[in-house]
C-alpha cells in the first residue's frame, strides 16, 4: 500500500513499531512534489521520516530518485571536501543510495547518531532534484 516510487526523490524504510499494522512492511514517501532541494539528513532531525499509519519516527534506509536530473552534494564522515555528482534518470529507471546511507533514530536510545552497520555514512548530504525534461 505504501511502496510505490514516484517521480522525483523518495525516502524509503520500514516501521519498526511492533504495534503498528504496516510493521516492518517497505514504505516509500515523498516529501512534497519530489522536485527541489532536500536534505535528508535535516529531514530526519526534524522527524519528517514517520510511518504513515502510526506517525512512528522511523531509520531512512534508502533514497530512490525516478525520472530526475540531480546534483547531489555530500560529505562522508572523516572526509575534508565536500564533494558532487550529478546523475540522469530516464523513463521508469530508477536509482537508489544504499542501506542506512545517513544519519537516523537509533532504536535503542532514540538518539540521532551515526547508524553503524558497514554503511555509508555522511556529514552532509543534498539533493537538487529537477524534472528530467529541464535543463
Amino acid at each position: 500500500k505504501y511502496w510505490k516510487i514516484r517521480p522525483g526523490l523518495n525516502y524509503q524504510f520500514k516501521c519498526l513499531n511492533e504495534e503498528c499494522n504496516i510493521y516492518l512492511e517497505p514504505i516509500s514517501i515523498r516529501k512534497g512534489s519530489g522536485f527541489g532541494e532536500y536534505e535528508p539528513l535535516k529531514d530526519i532531525a526534524n522527524g519528517f521520516i514517520k510511518c504513515p499509519q502510526c506517525e512512528t519516527i522511523c531509520n531512512l534506509r534508502a533514497i530512490a530518485i525516478c525520472r530526475a536530473k540531480v546534483n547531489i552534494e555530500y560529505k562522508q564522515v572523516n572526509d575534508i571536501d565536500i564533494k558532487t555528482k550529478e546523475i540522469s534518470i530516464e523513463d521508469n529507471n530508477i536509482s537508489k543510495y544504499g542501506e542506512y546511507i545517513s544519519r537516523g533514530l537509533d532504536k535503542t536510545d532514540g538518539e540521532i547518531s551515526l547508524i553503524k552497520k558497514d554503511k555509508i555514512e555522511y556529514e552532509m548530504l543534498k539533493f537538487n532534484v529537477k524534472r528530467h525534461n529541464v535543463s
